[in-house]
C-alpha cells in the first residue's frame, strides 16, 4: 500500500494506491509529474525519486526519533543509555519548530539558522564518533546509521544552502503542524517514561520478620539490672518489657528411657508380683518406636543411608553398626506388613487402579539385569492417592502375573487397570479389564 498526502497551501489530500510491488518504479509512476520536496521514510526505492530533476527528497525526523526511542526501550529499567543523548537533542530540534510555529516565514528562517543549525551540527558530531563504536545490527546501530546516511544529510543540505530569498508560502510552513505537534507530544510523553524514578527521600520501610512458630518451646532467659537504685536515691519500678526471640538448635538430641520394674513379693507366702514389660518393636532391643521411626525416615524418605545414619551416631558417642541398623530396618518392615495389608485392601477397594513399572538401579554384587520397581497398583480416594511398591528381578508376564498377586492377594478382584502397555500388564487378574492410561496415549501420540 503506497500512501501520498498533501497539505497547505493546497487543500490537504491523502491517496492511497495499491499495488503488489515494491520496485523503486513504482514512486516514479505515481509521482511521474511531480517537483518540489518530497519526504519519505529510509525505505531504498526512493532514491531513484530523489535523481529526478527538480525533486529534493527529505527524510523524516520523526522516523530517526522512533528508532532512537525503539533503541532506548531495550534498556534496563531506569537506566539512560546514549540513544537518550540523541532523543535529547531532537527534543530540542522540535521544541524550535514548535516555538516558530506563529512566526513569518524570515524569524522562522533565523530561528533554524541560530538555533537548529548548532544542533543539527552537535548531533552530526556525535553520529561520527557513535557510529563506529555499535553494532550495524543493534537497535541503536540502526537508529544511528538511519539519522547518520538521511536525516542529518538532508536537514543540513536544507538548512546551509536555502536561499534566503527564496519565497515560501506563509501556509506552507504549517505543511506539517498537525504531525510536528502530535509528535512533540508523544515525545515528551515517551522521554519522562525514559527519566529514571528520582529516589525518594525518606525512611525505608523495612521487610517485617515473620513470627517464629508458636509450637516450638520457649525457654525464657531474664536479662535485668544489676542495680534498681535510682541515681535519686528511690527504688526503681518495673514497667514494662523487650521481648526478643532468638532461634536455637540442638542437634539429635538423644535421650535414655530407664524402665524400673519394681517387685513386690509377701513375706508370708512368698508371693512375687511385678509390671509386665512394655510391649516394643523389638523385643530385648535398645531402641524406642522413636527411634524406629527417625530410622526409618531417614533412610526411605530423606534418602540417608545407613552408612551415613552410622557416623551420625558415632559423632554422639554411639556405636551402633550399621548391620545393626539394617536388622533394625528389616523387623521394623514386619511390625509395618499389617499397614501394608489396609493399604493393600484401601487400593482393591477401587474401581479404578493404576500400574506401572520403572527401571531402578541398584547396588546387587553379582547381578547384571536391572531390578524394576513396579507400581502397582495406585488408587486415588478421597483427593488423595494410595500406592503401593514391589521389586522384582524380570519384567516378564509369569513375573507380573506372580508379583500381582502377591501383592493384590485377591483372586475374585475385578476392576478397571490403566497400565502401560507392556506385555505383562494385561494378565494381571483374569477377571481385569486392562487399559493404556491417558498420559500412555499421549506419549505414544507424541512419539509417532
Amino acid at each position: 500500500m503506497w500512501v501520498q498526502a498533501s497539505g497547505p497551501p493546497d487543500k490537504k489530500v491523502v491517496l492511497f494506491d495499491y499495488t503488489s510491488s515494491r520496485a523503486q518504479d513504482v514512486p516514479l509512476r505515481l509521482l511521474d509529474s511531480y517537483r518540489g520536496y518530497v519526504m519519505t521514510d529510509d525505505y531504498a526505492g526512493y532514491n531513484a525519486l530523489a535523481l529526478q530533476p527538480g525533486v529534493e527528497r527529505l527524510a523524516c525526523m520523526a522516523h530517526a526519533r522512533r528508532k532512537f526511542v525503539d533503541a532506548q526501550k531495550v534498556q534496563p529499567k531506569g537506566k539512560t543509555g546514549r540513544a537518550y543523548i540523541a532523543l535529547m537533542m531532537i527534543n530540542k530540534l522540535y521544541g524550535i519548530e514548535r516555538e516558530s510555529k506563529d512566526a513569518s516565514d524570515e524569524q522562522r528562517f533565523i530561528a533554524r539558522q541560530e538555533k537548529s543549525l548548532p544542533i543539527l551540527a552537535q548531533l552530526k558530531s556525535w553520529l561520527d564518533k557513535t557510529q563506529p563504536q555499535v553494532m550495524a545490527q543493534s537497535a541503536l546501530g540502526k537508529a544511528v546509521h538511519y539519522l547518520a546516511n538521511n536525516c542529518e544529510i538532508a536537514l543540513l543540505k536544507r538548512h546551509r544552502f536555502a536561499k534566503r530569498s527564496e519565497q515560501i508560502s506563509p501556509e506552507q510552513g504549517s505543511l506539517l503542524d498537525d504531525l510536528l505537534n502530535t509528535d512533540l507530544e508523544a515525545i515528551d510523553a515517551e522521554l519522562k517514561a525514559m527519566r529514571p524514578t528520582p529516589a525518594q527521600e525518606g525512611k525505608r520501610q523495612q521487610p517485617k520478620r515473620a513470627p517464629l512458630p508458636a509450637q516450638f518451646p520457649r525457654t525464657v532467659i531474664r536479662h535485668e539490672p544489676e542495680n534498681t537504685q535510682c541515681a535519686c536515691g528511690c527504688q526503681l519500678q518495673r514497667i514494662g518489657e523487650d521481648v526478643s526471640e532468638k532461634l536455637d538448635y540442638t542437634p539429635g538430641a538423644f535421650t535414655v528411657e530407664q524402665h524400673v520394674r519394681g517387685k513386690w513379693g509377701c513375706r508370708q507366702c512368698e508371693t512375687l508380683i511385678q509390671a509386665p514389660v512394655p510391649a516394643q518393636v523389638i523385643d530385648k532391643g535398645i531402641p524406642t518406636a522413636g527411634l524406629l521411626a527417625h530410622v526409618m525416615v531417614a533412610k526411605f524418605a530423606d534418602h540417608l543411608p545407613l552408612y551415613r545414619q552410622e557416623r551420625i551416631f558415632g559423632r554422639a558417642g554411639l556405636a551402633i553398626a550399621r548391620s545393626t541398623l539394617a536388622q533394625w530396618v528389616g523387623q521394623t518392615d514386619v511390625q509395618l506388613q499389617p499397614l501394608v495389608d489396609a493399604l493393600r485392601e484401601a487400593v482393591l477397594a477401587q474401581r479404578v487402579v493404576h500400574a506401572d513399572e520403572t527401571p531402578v538401579q541398584m547396588l546387587a554384587a553379582g547381578q547384571k539385569k536391572t531390578p524394576v520397581l513396579m507400581s502397582g497398583p495406585t488408587a486415588r480416594r478421597r483427593s488423595r492417592f494410595l500406592r503401593l511398591w514391589f521389586m522384582t528381578s524380570a519384567r516378564a508376564a509369569p513375573v507380573n502375573m506372580h508379583a500381582t498377586s502377591l501383592v493384590c492377594g485377591m483372586a475374585s478382584w475385578c476392576a478397571t487397570i490403566l497400565a502401560a502397555t507392556k506385555p505383562g500388564s494385561s494378565k494381571a487378574s483374569p477377571k481385569s479389564v486392562a487399559g493404556p492410561g491417558p498420559s500412555q496415549v499421549f506419549r505414544s501420540a507424541r512419539n509417532e
